[in-house]
């Protein structure tokens, strides 16, 4: 299955982007962890879900409050 290599791969970059101070590495993050949902559905690893779905939300969670920063300080 190549999902797992492209969650991981989106995994990787999404941190990247965040390191460099780019809050577009959240959404990065959200899409390598709808995938990794994906990927955990269809070959029954539902432990990987108690991970993946908490780290989806607190992704959102952190755009929104990056974001309403950027919002803040203009």
């Amino acid at each position: 299955m190549f999902l797992d290599w492209l969650a991981a791969a989106f995994a990787l970059v999404g941190v990247y982007f965040l390191g460099n101070k780019n809050k577009y590495g959240f959404i990065i993050c959200m899409v390598s962890c709808a995938i990794w949902i994906i990927v955990a559905l269809s070959i029954g690893v539902y432990g990987l879900l108690l991970e993946v779905i908490p780290l989806f939300l607190l992704n959102i969670y952190n755009f929104n409050k990056w974001r309403q920063k950027e919002i803040n300080n203009e």
